[in-house]
């Protein structure tokens, strides 16, 4: 049996490993303090984002309901609850999910298999 813990989680070409990478490329001192809450951010842009929650603003949409919200990986999370899309997948069971913390949640469990006795 292989082990979990050398499993990568992120789909190919996750946008928040991207993004991490050019923040740190960019050199910002982090944290950005939000001026309204205590909110810290480590990039201009996610400071940005999130000070567009205190104007009520939530330029994601859902097409298939009325659900909103300012983020857009908040957004593709959603409608995966009406595709039915499970991009996690276990690789060493035919366990599927939609959400990344549900698979590092159960591949946990087989580690703790293999160091059982």
């Amino acid at each position: 049996m292989e082990d979990a813990a050398a499993y990568n989680t992120e789909p190919a070409g996750s946008h928040d490993a991207q993004y991490s990478a050019h923040c740190d490329s960019q050199g910002w001192e982090a944290p950005l303090t939000c001026l309204y809450c205590s909110y810290q951010a480590s990039c201009p842009d996610e400071l940005k984002r999130h000070l567009q929650s205190h104007k009520g603003r939530r330029p994601q949409t859902c097409p298939h309901c009325r659900y909103e919200t300012i983020d857009s990986s908040n957004l593709r999370r959603h409608i995966r609850t009406h595709t039915g899309e499970k991009p996690y997948s276990c690789p060493m069971c035919p366990y599927q999910t939609a959400m990344k913390g549900n698979l590092n949640r159960h591949l946990h469990r087989h580690v703790s298999k293999i160091g059982s006795p």
